[in-house]
């Protein structure tokens, strides 16, 4: 469905991210993910703001088998932990850094961004369940073509 969202043949780069510790949330999505990487629909795999005991926790789990190749981090550059940075020359999986927070939408913003454009009453709160973040560059020339989010909430 991305693919032919944003019209585009392959993924380069797919990161998932989790507002847990616990690698349970993520396993039915990353065996997805796993499989269009097996397809070659995806080239890379990653997760966001992992910490050692995330990584190394993911790296051991036999449910995973394919492990990440990068880590987003959104740390300053003087505050990742020499042990995150070991572990990742380690496994090989790279540390890329992003100035993105990690919640990237709030329950209160959803629900005022759908109150405004009059999608939803005034009374009704919508949660995110998860929130997407993509950006398209034109392949080797560092051009973004296009970004924005994809949404998928529970009303309440």
């Amino acid at each position: 469905m991305l693919k032919k969202l944003l019209n585009v043949s392959t993924i380069d780069t797919f990161v998932l991210s989790s507002p847990t510790s616990d690698l349970g949330p993520i396993k039915p999505a990353w065996k997805m993910v796993e499989e269009f990487y097996s397809q070659g629909v995806i080239n890379n795999l990653g997760v966001s703001d992992y910490s050692e005991d995330q990584l190394t926790d993911l790296l051991n789990d036999p449910d995973f088998t394919l492990k990440p190749s990068l880590n987003q981090v959104s740390y300053s550059c003087c505050d990742i932990p020499s042990s995150l940075m070991t572990l990742a020359k380690q496994q090989h999986i790279q540390l890329l850094y992003t100035s993105d927070c990690k919640n990237i939408l709030s329950r209160h913003e959803l629900t005022t961004l759908m109150q405004s454009a009059s999608t939803i009453s005034k009374g009704t709160k919508i949660v995110p369940r998860w929130v997407l973040k993509y950006d398209v560059f034109v392949k080797g020339r560092s051009v973004i073509a296009d970004k924005g989010y994809i949404v998928v909430g529970d009303v309440q």
